[in-house]
């Protein structure tokens, strides 16, 4: 094998690295999704639609 390929066997991570780099944007992540809260989210988005669908320079809504 050529130092080239073990240069570039060294830099490619494996899945193990990968999970370990991004473990705390995982946490974070997770954080997020057991903070949510079904009533105001379902009231964001009937405030997008309503929103979205108001200024629009088309006739056709985008929400129904």
């Amino acid at each position: 094998m050529t130092t080239r390929n073990n240069a570039r066997k060294k830099d490619k991570p494996n899945n193990t690295d990968l999970a370990k780099n991004n473990s705390s944007a995982i946490l974070l992540i997770d954080s997020w999704l057991k903070d949510e809260d079904d009533d105001e989210q379902k009231k964001t988005f009937e405030y997008l639609k309503k929103v979205l669908d108001e200024d629009r320079l088309s006739d056709r809504q985008l929400f129904q």
